[in-house]
């Protein structure tokens, strides 16, 4: 920092810093969640979120009504029957949540993979628009040609080319010999 004529100046590095954390979005405004909603990732992760909620709340629940049921068969034996009743309905008050919040948490991951579902698309799209599907259909076709016997494989070809064209080689070299 420059100290000059008392004025305190902060490094570019600093400075810059600053102004990014200043337009970054924060979760706390509407605009935030509306920009990230109108994208299909953005309600990929709003999902995601959701989801992932319902599940430790879902787990949550389902240990609270684990311990009251253990705590009910203990009770049954030895204390009064209103006390009995009441960790019953609460048994079924968090039974009841629980089985709420695994249905949501199922909903949630079957529209997540309609969201990926929807994906495939886009990949599909990028990949035609760089011609690989004709590329990838040529070497298909090639290959299933080449095992049906169809097309001769340029390799052996070659191969047999060359074997013809060495053997012609010598030959006329036997009949250049013979005649000298």
């Amino acid at each position: 920092m420059n100290n000059q004529s008392g004025i305190m100046h902060q490094s570019p590095e600093i400075q810059s810093f600053k102004t990014s954390i200043q337009n970054k979005c924060t979760p706390f405004k509407l605009k935030s969640w509306v920009a990230l909603s109108l994208t299909l990732d953005g309600r990929d992760k709003i999902t995601k979120v959701i989801q992932y909620t319902s599940r430790l709340f879902a787990y949550y629940y389902e240990t609270v009504a684990k311990s009251l049921s253990i705590t009910d068969e203990a009770m049954t034996s030895s204390t009064a029957e209103k006390a009995a009743t009441a960790s019953k309905m609460l048994y079924s008050y968090y039974s009841l949540k629980t089985r709420r919040y695994r249905n949501l948490q199922k909903a949630l991951t079957t529209s997540r993979k309609a969201y990926r579902l929807g994906r495939t698309f886009i990949e599909i799209e990028k990949l035609m628009s760089m011609n690989l599907f004709h590329w990838v259909a040529w070497h298909i076709r090639n290959s299933l040609m080449k095992n049906s016997g169809l097309l001769n494989d340029t390799n052996d070809d070659t191969a047999a080319d060359d074997d013809e064209n060495s053997e012609n080689i010598n030959n006329e070299n036997e009949n250049s010999e013979n005649i000298n």
